[in-house]
C-alpha cells in the first residue's frame, strides 16, 4: 500500500490551473496512491472543520483521505481547542505547525501547549522544514523537549538543510523526515542509511508536487525491496493507524 502522508487542500489556483479536492484525489489516484494524510490550505486560521465536512461528503474522499489538523499556535488555548475537537471530534490524526507562515520559531515554547497536547492524545506532528524559521535543528530543540510526541519534519530540510534534518533525527529518535518535494534520490538514500527505513516516510505536498514524480524519486533512490515498502507506506500506516 502506498501512502501519501503529506497532501493538501490547495484552493487557490496554481500556474493558472486549478486542484482542490478532486483535483487532489485524481493526482494520488493516477499514481497508485490508497490513503493520503490532507491538511486544510494554508491560512491565518486554516479551516479544519470544512476539510472535516468535504471528506465526510464525498465517499470516495472518505476511502482516501484522513484529516490532519492545521493550527496557529499564536492564539494560545484556542489553538489548543480546536486541536483537541479536531481529533475528538472530526477524527483527525495528527498535528501541522507551520513556522514560516504563523510566525514562530521551534526553539521558542509558543507550540509547547500544543505539543503537549500532541502527547496527550497520542498523535503524530508534522512541521514544515527548511527555511530560516523551520530550520531543522529548531526542529530538534523543540522534538528534544517532548522526546514522547512523533515528530514528522516535512521536506526534511529541502533544499539547503538536509545534512542538519539527517543530523536532527540521528540526535532524537522521535524525529522522522518526511520527503514531500526532496527530487534527488540519493538524498532519501542517505537519510535511509543514516536513520534507517522506519523513520523515512513518503510524501507528495500535492498539488505543489505532483505523487507519481515523488513517487518515482523513492524508487530511484533504489533502496532494498523492504525498506522501500517501508518508506512508501508502511511507516505512515504504523504512525498514523491506517489499515
Amino acid at each position: 500500500m502506498i501512502i501519501d502522508c503529506y497532501v493538501g487542500n490547495q484552493t487557490k489556483p496554481l500556474a493558472g490551473k486549478e486542484f482542490g479536492m478532486a483535483g487532489v484525489e485524481k493526482l494520488l489516484r493516477d499514481a497508485g496512491v490508497e490513503r493520503a494524510v490532507i491538511t486544510p490550505d494554508v491560512t491565518v486560521r486554516p479551516k479544519n472543520r470544512e476539510l472535516a465536512e468535504a471528506i465526510a461528503g464525498t465517499p470516495s474522499f472518505r476511502k482516501l483521505f484522513t484529516g490532519c489538523a492545521f493550527v496557529n499556535p499564536q492564539f494560545g488555548e484556542e489553538s489548543v481547542r480546536e486541536f483537541e475537537f479536531a481529533v475528538k471530534e472530526l477524527g483527525f490524526r495528527c498535528l501541522k505547525l507551520m513556522p514560516t507562515h504563523h510566525a514562530f520559531r521551534c526553539v521558542m515554547p509558543v507550540a509547547h501547549p500544543l505539543m503537549q497536547k500532541a502527547e496527550e492524545l497520542g498523535v503524530p506532528v508534522l512541521i514544515h522544514s527548511g527555511t530560516f524559521f523551520a530550520h531543522p535543528l529548531e526542529i530538534g530543540v523543540l522534538a528534544d523537549v517532548f522526546p514522547n510526541v512523533t515528530v514528522l519534519m516535512d521536506h526534511m530540510g529541502y533544499r539547503y538543510y538536509t545534512a542538519e534534518a539527517v543530523a536532527a533525527a540521528k540526535r532524537s529518535p522521535n524525529i522522522h523526515l518526511v520527503t514531500s518535494i526532496v527530487m534527488e534520490p540519493h538524498i532519501i538514500r542517505q537519510a535511509v542509511k543514516a536513520i534507517g527505513a522506519d523513520r523515512v516516510l513518503y510524501a507528495s505536498n500535492a498539488p505543489l508536487a505532483y505523487p507519481v514524480t515523488q513517487i518515482q524519486v523513492i524508487h530511484q533512490a533504489e533502496l532494498s525491496e523492504a525498506d522501500e515498502r517501508k518508506v512508501l507506506g508502511d511507516n505512515s500506516a504504523r504512525i498514523f493507524r491506517l489499515s
